[in-house]
C-alpha cells in the first residue's frame, strides 16, 4: 500500500478565511506551470459544492476537468478526486483517481491549521510509488 502524502501548515488567519482563500482564490495561487495549459492558462478553479468540477480553461477555450469535489464543508474541509495520473495524463475513470483532503482547523490566537492529505495513490496503478515520490518532492 502506498502511503499518503501529508502536510500541515499554520496560517495567520481564521479557518473560515483559509478555506475561502484556498477555494475561491485557487487560480491566484496555483502555479500555471503545474497545469496543462502552462503560459496559455486562462483560468483554473475549484467548483463550490459536491459534484462540481476542478478544472482549467486554456487556449481557445480548451477545458480540462482534473478533479471532482466529493466533500464541501466551508471553513472546515474540502475533499476532491485527483484525475491526473503519474504520466500527467487525465484519468477519466473515477476508480483510477486518488483523493485529496484539505482540512482547516481553528487554533488559539486567530490562527488556523491547514492539514493536507493526498491518499488512494494505489489507484494510479504500477506507477503509484514513483508518482508518490514525485508528488512528495520539493517540486511536487
Amino acid at each position: 500500500m502506498t502511503e499518503p502524502i501529508t502536510r500541515e501548515l499554520t496560517l495567520h488567519c481564521s479557518a473560515e478565511h483559509a478555506f475561502a482563500s484556498f477555494t475561491t482564490e485557487f487560480g491566484s495561487w496555483w502555479p500555471p506551470e503545474y497545469t496543462w495549459s502552462g503560459a496559455g492558462l486562462e483560468s483554473i478553479a475549484l467548483g463550490h459544492g459536491v459534484g462540481d468540477c476542478c478544472s482549467e480553461i486554456g487556449p481557445a477555450g480548451f477545458r480540462l476537468d482534473w478533479g471532482t469535489i466529493l466533500g464541501w464543508e466551508p471553513g472546515e474541509r474540502l475533499l476532491f478526486s485527483w484525475h491526473i495520473g503519474a504520466d500527467r495524463v487525465p484519468c477519466p475513470n473515477p476508480g483510477d483517481a486518488s483523493t485529496i483532503e484539505v482540512r482547516f482547523e481553528q487554533v488559539p490566537g486567530a490562527h488556523s491549521r491547514l492539514i493536507f492529505e493526498h491518499r488512494d495513490l494505489d489507484r494510479h496503478g504500477d506507477t503509484a510509488e514513483a508518482y508518490r515520490a514525485a508528488l512528495d518532492s520539493d517540486a511536487g
